[in-house]
């Protein structure tokens, strides 16, 4: 199962506008920097 994952996945990135990441954001006084990344199956 592992040597499957590993030669038939990949990593996506999200939408920025649906999934809000990408910027800068400020709560409680801390910053945040939200990132996004999918894995997804390769379309053979």
């Amino acid at each position: 199962m592992e040597d499957f994952l590993f030669l038939n996945t990949r990593l996506e990135k999200g939408s920025v506008d649906k999934d809000k990441y990408g910027f800068l954001e400020r709560e409680n006084g801390v910053y945040y920097f939200k990132l996004n990344a999918k894995i997804a199956l390769v379309k053979r």
